[in-house]
């Protein structure tokens, strides 16, 4: 009834929740020791229980409309074994302890956690019966559609709404005094997701009431630049022109550096590196070019500025820069630790160089890229 595995399975990768500096081997003995004893107890103290399953019939429920499945996957993700830990931990380093609704939705929406990355989407995906259509609707909850949305019209069931960004007209479900407060030509920012054949509000609503033109294009302009990654999942156009303008920068920085990955001896000759790079493309460009785009982007200086972070700039012990042709750069420190680290196979590790390890493996800021080429 309680399979071993699955036992060893979950408390090797819930441990993390509690022991996070430790990192336990799945053929750790002890391990296997303890799955088998919970299993053998486990088996023994439900043969007589009820085979019924509240949780069970609760899943069993449908799935027709958004916010039924926004229920399942509210509780999945705050109250399942799976996630609570996981929930609690992220509601504290990320919101003080405050149990509040964007906090919460973007738990839900957005996070990979323990279990083999996979999200609170991911699981409840495969644990309702769906229709493939639905299903990928689901999925495509991980990638929500913030931006200022005015309202069109209502009815007593929708609201039609057009978002300012990409000038796209959608049609959301939303019923009762809800739809009192969507008053026509009213504008709020808020994310919306895709189920069936409606869309849904996900998370909390902002009410700017009326706004003029001159100020709602300002509002459009900032978001734009400041939240470009959430802007490109529903501008084709503005991804487009961004993915051609990385394909540029990535074979400007191949020209440049003879390579995708390059090492310093620290950060302050990387970051030099960089600079000078910068510089040396841009004075490279027709006067009339370098005058446009300085000012297009507003530069004092015809190179943009590289900001990095303190912590960087001041580690002398290897730093690593690498190019990917569809992330952008990634870069790393403590370098020197990592490659000496990886070279000893495990074994006699020093305490700094068993740390750039764990750092490696655990680091949520990392692509998979990035991982296959350091492994080269």
């Amino acid at each position: 009834m309680f399979d071993a595995n699955r036992i060893k399975y979950f408390i090797y990768t819930i441990f993390f929740e509690f022991k996070e500096d430790l990192t336990l081997a799945p053929t750790r003995q002890d391990l296997n020791l303890l799955a088998q004893n919970i299993s053998t107890f486990l088996t023994a103290k439900f043969t007589s229980v009820p085979k019924v399953s509240s949780v069970k019939e609760f899943l069993l429920l449908p799935n027709d409309l958004g916010w039924e499945v926004k229920q399942k996957l509210f509780w999945l993700g705050t109250s399942s074994y799976l996630f609570r830990e996981s929930f609690g931990r992220y509601i504290m380093e990320t919101n003080k302890g405050e149990m509040e609704i964007p906090a919460i939705d973007d738990f839900l929406c957005q996070e990979n956690t323990i279990w083999s990355g996979l999200g609170v989407i991911d699981i409840l995906t495969k644990t309702l019966n769906l229709t493939e259509g639905k299903a990928n609707d689901l999925r495509s909850w991980y990638e929500r559609y913030f931006s200022f949305y005015r309202v069109i019209s209502t009815t007593k069931i929708t609201l039609t709404l057009e978002n300012i960004i990409n000038e796209t007209i959608y049609v959301v479900h939303s019923i009762g005094e809800m739809n009192k407060t969507f008053k026509i030509g009213y504008v709020f920012w808020g994310a919306l997701v895709k189920y069936g054949d409606f869309w849904y509000w996900s998370g909390v609503q902002h009410n700017y009431e009326v706004v003029e033109q001159n100020l709602l294009e300002k509002l459009k302009n900032e978001y734009i630049k400041n939240s470009s990654r959430i802007v490109y999942r529903y501008d084709k156009k503005l991804l487009e022109e961004a993915k051609e303008s990385l394909k540029t920068q990535h074979q400007m920085f191949l020209n440049y550096f003879g390579s995708d990955l390059v090492t310093f001896k620290d950060g302050l000759s990387m970051a030099a590196a960089l600079q000078k790079k910068e510089r040396e493309l841009f004075e490279a460009l027709p006067k009339h070019e370098l005058e446009a785009h300085m000012k297009k982007h507003g530069l004092e200086n015809p190179f943009p500025r590289i900001d990095l972070p303190k912590e960087l700039l001041e580690s002398e012990n290897g730093v690593v820069v690498y190019f990917d042709a569809d992330e952008g750069i990634e870069l790393m420190f403590y370098f020197n630790d990592l490659l000496s680290g990886l070279k000893k196979a495990g074994k006699d590790l020093t305490d700094d160089e068993e740390e750039a390890v764990r750092n490696f493996i655990t680091s949520d800021a990392i692509s998979p890229n990035f991982v296959r080429r350091m492994v080269e």
